[in-house]
């Protein structure tokens, strides 16, 4: 649930630095927007205002336009005029890919993948994103966004294919590959050439793939602004799709720059640009009011929140015993071997109550050092599982994805690099070590299960320190977490010695191998000096 009114959050993000260099580099964007849509898909550029049934409020004009209660841009005497209404309108429920305007051999592309039905954010983005409308979609975490885009893209590229044709940007080197192998899916048939541009990986294998004219480039902003601004810059003046996945992230401080420079440098006539992200910040809503051409812009009705069918519990811990909180949760809950399990045990646990222990489980923590830590204190345990976090070599993080994505390991621990996009659908509960500052994280971390109408469960440690931030998530999601009791204090206390032997032991190792805090930190600073 939104904390704030509009009006407010308006003022009190325009007053900060962070903000005001999004906003000002989401001018360059939206000031460079050219829709190619016909006068009979135009929309009035008169304020709609939407009743939000959930919130019981009037939604602000300027920031979602949300399409369930579209009817007409111009009520005021001209219902009659059919160039005044909208391009979607909620008349009929589409049940099929073809009902969207998509070519057979997509829709049939779509089937094989196991893609009967459209989803909401499908289709309501898709038409207006074929009529040639800038589109900007927000919906929960799973719910289809990356078809939202690549469909259409497929379908025009279908029609007058050439390179390169579309750029996608994505926040973290892993949601790009994996854009990538959706594209490469969907667009067998025609078949697609798509060129991954991240960092970490050779630069001049990049280069020449780009000389190649790929079709579609998905990229990270760094290395995608490092090409743009090196000997043999891409050639982008044929453009036709610029699309920003996870848009509210790359609109923070952190990819200002790249992202203004990568902008400033795309042709602006005959593009459309398409944003999508589970979250809207102020920056990605105010980017309405700036465009040359009012975009479409949908959002679900329930507003920034988590999925129904996901669980949402917490553990209120003392913050020296979090580690061995952990431990147990994984002994209680998490995956085992067949051969490691009492089956005669887990039974009798079911039988009172207690819930099945889960296949497949992500645990997210704040940092680097700590999920290293973890990582191997589990392994001192004999609890195995791989680490993902950005102060591991790209190979290496693709290695350990690729080992859980398969199942041959059911535990990632993993820094928030793994919390925005990745469509893993076999995770069963994510475990939040340390609850994000941001309430936003929160939700991009716990969509990473009960994804595509799957059940999903999400447990939060939670220690003195962590109180304010969880009433400001519960506050954001407009739900109250439920108190998990399948850890007892006296199993935990059990479990004390052995953990903290297993701390100092990991410790230990970690120094030795200079992958502890102190060493990840000279290697960072020595990194960025050659860098610059």
């Amino acid at each position: 649930m939104k904390s704030s009114s509009s009006s407010s959050s308006s003022s009190s993000c325009s007053s900060s630095s962070e903000d005001d260099e999004g906003i000002s580099l989401f001018a360059s964007a939206s000031a460079s927007i050219h829709t190619t849509s016909s006068s009979n898909d135009s929309i009035s550029s008169k304020k709609l205002h939407v009743k939000n049934k959930k919130r019981g409020r009037e939604s602000e004009p300027s920031m979602t336009h949300n399409v369930h209660n579209f009817i007409s841009s111009d009520e005021e005497g001209n219902n009659n005029n059919n160039n005044n209404e909208t391009v979607v309108k909620n008349k009929k429920l589409i049940t099929s890919f073809q009902e969207l305007g998509l070519s057979n051999w997509i829709v049939k592309s779509c089937n094989a993948l196991g893609m009967i039905k459209p989803t909401p954010i499908q289709q309501y983005c898709i038409p207006p994103a074929l009529a040639g409308r800038n589109v900007i979609g927000s919906a929960l975490t799973g719910s289809g966004k990356t078809a939202a885009f690549a469909l259409p893209i497929l379908q025009k590229l279908s029609e007058n294919p050439y390179g390169i044709f579309a750029l996608i940007i994505t926040p973290t080197r892993e949601l790009a590959a994996q854009i990538g192998e959706q594209f490469h899916a969907l667009g067998a048939k025609l078949p697609v050439r798509e060129c991954i541009v991240v960092g970490g990986l050779d630069m001049m294998k990049q280069s020449v793939q780009l000389d190649r004219l790929p079709h579609v480039v998905i990229c990270t902003p760094g290395r995608m602004a490092d090409h743009m601004n090196g000997a043999r810059p891409p050639k982008l003046h044929k453009l036709r799709f610029l699309v920003l996945d996870e848009a509210d992230r790359l609109f923070e401080k952190t990819f200002a720059r790249d992202m203004e420079f990568i902008i400033s440098r795309l042709p602006k006539k005959n593009r459309q640009t398409l944003l999508f992200s589970a979250t809207m910040s102020y920056n990605v809503r105010k980017s309405q009011t700036l465009a040359v051409n009012e975009p479409f812009v949908w959002t679900n009705d329930e507003g920034e929140t988590t999925v129904d069918n996901l669980t949402q519990e917490y553990l209120f811990i003392p913050s020296n015993v979090k580690p061995t909180y952990l431990y147990k949760i994984l002994d209680r809950l998490g995956p085992k071997r067949e051969d490691e399990i009492d089956e005669e045990e887990e039974a009798e646990l079911i039988r009172k109550g207690g819930k099945r222990r889960y296949k497949s489980v992500i645990i997210f923590a704040s940092t680097c050092a700590q999920c290293q830590l973890l990582n191997q204190m589990l392994a001192e345990l004999r609890i195995y599982s791989a680490s993902l976090h950005s102060q591991m070599s790209q190979r290496r993080r693709f290695a350990a994805l690729g080992k859980f994505k398969s199942g041959k390991t059911s535990l990632l621990i993993a820094t928030d690099v793994a919390s925005r996009g990745l469509d893993i659908p076999q995770v069963e509960l994510v475990l939040n070590y340390d609850i994000p500052r941001n309430a936003a994280d929160y939700i991009h971390r716990v969509g990473r299960t009960a994804r595509a109408g799957r059940k999903g469960n999400a447990i939060s440690l939670v220690s003195q320190y962590d109180i304010e931030l969880v009433k400001n998530v519960e506050k954001h999601v407009g739900r109250k977490m439920d108190e998990c009791k399948d850890v007892k204090e006296d199993d935990v206390l059990l479990s004390l010695n052995k953990v903290t032997k297993a701390i100092r032991a990991a410790k230990i190792f970690l120094a030795e191998n200079e992958l502890d805090e102190e060493s990840m930190k000279r290697k960072k600073a020595k990194r960025q000096r050659n860098e610059r």
